[in-house]
């Protein structure tokens, strides 16, 4: 899970067009959202690693970005 999140988030810098592209138009600032969802990826993946910290709010962390990017695709797939 930890590779998913590093790789993803450092494509977030290296290839921000897919990620932009699939950005929902009532989002603001769609460039700012999109680097700081990438960083706040490479994070969480170094947070997953870093077994020295609780374990708890590392996953707490996943769950609730997880929640957030379907929840923001599903009311984009239903207001096309």
């Amino acid at each position: 899970m930890s590779s998913f999140y590093l790789f993803t988030g450092i494509a977030h810098f290296t290839n921000p067009e897919f990620f932009l592209d699939v950005m929902p138009a009532f989002m603001p600032s769609h460039q700012l959202l999109v680097d700081l969802s990438g960083y706040a990826e490479i994070i969480l993946a170094l947070a997953l690693l870093d077994f020295s910290l609780s374990e708890c709010p590392s996953i707490e962390s996943d769950i609730a970005k997880t929640r957030l990017v379907y929840g923001v695709r599903l009311h984009d797939k239903n207001s096309v």
